[in-house]
């Protein structure tokens, strides 16, 4: 569901959400930016030259806009805002990006919403569009193996592509919520529901399903929107041609490129004495699993939007405003009715939710039945596939984890990283004692014997040492897609883009068996009324 929904809610009464009647905890009053004791921060462009006498012109610019106020001055690379916020005001970082500085007094404003996107936002936007598009090309070679389609024959008439064209936009629409292509269409709402271990969607909703929040989008819209070329240079620092074309090779040949004996020997012999069974990675395992991260970008972009909406940034004012008649660099305050705590923001949404579904699918939906839960291991995925997740974020899984996720994420998308002392040891404390979700997660990033190689180097790294430079080249030989050489400042490594958990692939074998089984990625009550229309 869009942010943008909630603008259609209907007021509560006026003083059920209002700060102003708020009691002060123990006496202890919060130092708001309007208090002359709060310290504020000139925040200026990194990547500009900056001699002192401009720092001293800046410094007595502000001096004068807001008088008897210290100031401290922080350099901010403008890339970092891409991996946090700078505010909860868009407008503040809009100035900084325009004028090269700014000062966390000004720019407070919350009725500006749709002017700007700031880059945190646009970070997880983009995350999601190249994985739709990932998840597009992927299903033009896994469909058929999945039974979506009939295999064609070589070469494919213009007829079966376009039936292939058509059936991805479905199979992407129930995933995404919206069986239309494009923005601005009229959108057909799908619940996302838990069947068999996944997440799905679902037009049929029965009273005991639990439906969860995340960001709807259009599937034609993304997929297009994927392919700017700043989009694919920002993620993956390469062209979107390029992007299919390894999608396309590795899928293809997943049998070879994830396999579990070549790759995990003396894990392959131990579940053999155990007699598990221990199944090839097929091209339906690898856009199974590869579904699920995609639904894990749409959660984690409608957790960060919502995290950083506007009757949440105008929650802050109004708490401000309990203390001071005029928050500092507010013009507009904004009524009590359109503003709201994360708590209450999330409260509103799900009841929207609810409401909408039971209008659109003729059933009745309740708001126990919504829920934003987040799973670790869904949390994972998001960070490793490119979702920049605010730390100010209400999460329960480790930070080192999500931050050592998001690092091999980029490694593995650009081709290059660097190791330091903290992410080194973070890397030996996977080693020495992992947790059932870091095996389960970190594992199969990387073969045993790339595991090896980043420990060894992990090992030998001092905290006043240097940073370690590592790389990595995308595999075109799908017979020997792994390999490490180490040098004394670089460690060069080579392996697929995808990271398809090979050590799991059990699991997702039974996982694809269900998707097989009803036709697509629509749970089966949606799947009944599709065939009926």
């Amino acid at each position: 569901m869009p942010l943008s929904d909630l603008a259609h809610l209907s007021p509560p009464r006026e003083d059920e959400f209002d700060p102003l009647a708020e009691a002060v905890d123990d006496g202890i009053r919060e130092l708001f930016p309007s208090n002359p004791d709060y310290g504020a921060s000139i925040y200026i462009d990194a990547d500009r030259a900056w001699g002192e006498g401009q720092l001293d012109q800046l410094r007595a610019a502000y001096a004068m806009r807001f008088p008897g106020r210290r100031f401290d001055v922080q350099e901010l690379s403008p890339r970092t805002l891409r991996y946090r916020r700078l505010s909860l005001f868009p407008e503040m970082e809009r100035l900084f990006l325009m004028q090269g500085h700014v000062c966390d007094l000004e720019g407070r404003r919350t009725d500006d919403r749709g002017q700007f996107q700031v880059l945190f936002d646009r970070q997880q936007r983009d995350a999601l569009d190249l994985s739709v598009f990932v998840f597009w090309e992927m299903l033009r070679v896994a469909g058929a193996d999945l039974g979506l389609w009939e295999a064609a024959a070589e070469p494919a008439t213009p007829d079966h592509a376009e039936i292939v064209e058509a059936e991805i936009g479905l199979q992407l629409g129930a995933l995404l919520g919206s069986l239309n292509g494009r923005r601005g269409d009229r959108q057909i709402p799908i619940a996302l529901v838990e069947h068999a271990g996944l997440l799905l969607g679902c037009m049929g909703v029965s009273g005991e399903q639990r439906i969860h929040l995340a960001e709807t989008v259009a599937p034609r819209s993304a997929y297009e929107a994927a392919q700017r070329v700043e989009t694919c240079r920002a993620l993956f620092g390469r062209t979107p041609e390029a992007i299919a074309a390894q999608i396309a090779r590795e899928v293809r040949d997943a049998a070879i490129v994830f396999d579990h004996r070549r790759d995990w020997p003396r894990d392959h012999a131990e579940r053999l004495a155990r007699g598990e069974a221990i199944p090839p990675v097929s091209p339906s395992l690898v856009a199974t699993w590869f579904s699920q991260m995609l639904i894990a970008l749409r959660k984690a972009a409608w957790e960060a939007g919502a995290c950083g909406a506007s009757p949440v940034a105008g929650h802050a004012l109004r708490r401000e405003l309990a203390v001071h008649p005029q928050p500092v660099g507010a013009p507009v305050i904004p009524k009590p009715y359109r503003t709201a705590t994360v708590p209450v923001f999330y409260e509103r949404a799900a009841e929207t939710l609810a409401q909408r579904l039971s209008e659109a699918h003729g059933g009745w939906v309740t708001r126990d039945q919504i829920t934003g839960d987040f799973t670790p291991e869904l949390w994972l995925g998001a960070a490793l596939h490119g979702s920049t997740l605010d730390h100010d974020l209400p999460l329960d899984d480790p930070e080192p984890d999500r931050d050592l996720a998001a690092w091999i994420g980029r490694l593995k998308r650009t081709g290059h990283a660097y190791l330091d002392y903290d992410r080194a040891q973070w890397l030996l404390d996977l080693l020495d004692e992992p947790t059932p979700i870091q095996e389960r997660f970190f594992f199969s990033q990387f073969s045993e014997t790339v595991w090896l190689s980043l420990i060894e180097a992990a090992g030998e790294m001092s905290a006043d040492g240097d940073l370690l430079e590592i790389t990595y080249t995308w595999c075109t030989d799908p017979a020997e897609p792994w390999a490490a050489r180490r040098s004394a400042k670089l460690l060069a490594l080579r392996g697929p883009l995808l990271s398809f958990p090979v050590c799991e692939a059990a699991d997702w074998a039974r996982k694809a068996a269900v998707i097989r089984e009803q036709l697509g990625f629509l749970a089966p009550e949606a799947r009944s009324q599709r065939r009926r229309a």
